[in-house]
């Protein structure tokens, strides 16, 4: 967790903002397609011009995603900031960096970014669909096991993971636990192939 406060000092300085911030840090990395819940992002931009929260961005995409959240980060860039381009060194600050990850795809088959989070101590908050839900379990339907906020992909269901990404966020305890969860997650083949196995032998 030593090297979680570094890299998320660095993501401050990187995106123009307070060193001295307390308040939750949701990071995105993606491509910005109507896919990846741009649109359910964009719904819920009050959220992220409160005085509590930063938004951190990398992606490029639809030319009308683009620039609105250019506009967006135009219009409180100490709050939020955004880098439109390839960038796997900042994909990375992005995900270790943050407090929470967010990902609210309208269908996502498998997705990656979910789990690069966990690994790196950051909650994810992700559209209760395909892949991620087999690969996040929400913290407060479970609350021995969870390891991230899970929603329904609609505008509604996006601003109630937010406001409970908060309330986790201001319980330090809660939430410390939730992200070592996370990192002792477990995505490797070895346990995939596992279950491929047992599989199998079902068939059979």
């Amino acid at each position: 967790m030593a090297g979680k406060a570094v890299c998320r000092s660095a993501l401050l300085q990187t995106g123009g903002f307070h060193a001295s911030f307390g308040g939750m840090i949701i990071g995105m990395v993606c491509r910005m397609v109507e896919q990846k819940g741009m649109d359910l992002v964009l719904a819920n931009r009050d959220l992220f011009l409160s005085e509590d929260t930063r938004l951190v961005i990398l992606g490029s995409g639809e030319k009308r995603y683009e620039e609105a959240f250019r506009t967006l980060a135009a219009e409180a860039p100490d709050r939020v900031f955004m880098h439109a381009r390839l960038d796997e060194n900042m994909s990375h600050l992005i995900e270790a960096g943050s407090d929470f990850f967010l990902m609210p795809s309208l269908f996502e088959p498998c997705g990656l970014n979910q789990m690069y989070s966990q690994a790196y101590g950051t909650v994810p908050i992700v559209s209760r669909v395909g892949g991620l839900s087999d690969t996040v379990i929400d913290a407060d339907d479970d609350p021995a096991d969870g390891t991230g906020i899970m929603c329904p992909p609609h505008i509604d269901g996006v601003r109630d993971a937010l406001v409970r990404a908060k309330r986790l966020f201001a319980d330090s305890a809660r939430y410390a636990a939730v992200q070592q969860r996370g990192m002792m997650s477990d995505f490797s083949w070895k346990n995939a192939v596992a279950g491929y196995a047992r599989l199998y032998q079902d068939a059979l």
